[in-house]
């Protein structure tokens, strides 16, 4: 990773931060809201496979953490394991692929669900974990992955731009 990229990338986190925190929670689609900060990550971890997943990821949701007021390292923590598990797709998607980028984007998004209830347990939170998965967790992944395929590849070619690497992605 060059130094130009770093930059251009914490302003693409905190921009998605502050969308997902603030923005999106207005337009819900169906009852469910798109999360832009899961996006990111999915891009940064099939850009970067899992270390380079799980590092934005835990910078992503240490940004998510600070804007949202929820319990501090929750979506840290939980961003920090979905972009690693999503790193490990990067020897199978390719940016013009879009179909196994959305299918990437659905097990990240599950991967996170899972972790956030599984922490949010601990905080001795009660709630239905069926109905969480089912009624939260899987309907925002399919939402997710419908904005999968574009994402995907205006974040390849941002990334291309800001690395200066047009051939090949990082790993």
């Amino acid at each position: 990773m060059n130094d130009v990229s770093r930059p251009a990338i914490v302003i693409l986190m905190l921009v998605a931060a502050l969308v997902q925190t603030s923005v999106v929670w207005h337009f819900p689609l169906f009852g469910i809201v798109w999360l832009p900060m899961l996006q990111v990550v999915t891009l940064l971890a099939l850009w970067y496979g899992p270390a380079g997943g799980a590092g934005w990821g835990f910078v992503g949701g240490l940004l998510l953490d600070a804007f949202s007021g929820a319990h501090w390292g929750l979506s840290a923590l939980a961003l920090t394991v979905a972009g690693f598990v999503g790193g490990f797709a990067v020897s199978v998607v390719q940016p013009n692929r879009a179909v196994l980028a959305a299918v990437t984007t659905i097990w990240i998004a599950i991967v996170y669900f899972i972790l956030l209830g599984a922490l949010l347990i601990t905080f001795d939170y009660r709630f239905s974990y069926r109905d969480m998965l089912l009624q939260m967790a899987l309907p925002t992944a399919l939402v997710n992955a419908l904005f999968a395929p574009l994402v995907i590849f205006v974040g390849f070619r941002f990334l291309e731009i800001a690395t200066g690497s047009p051939s090949a992605r990082r790993r």
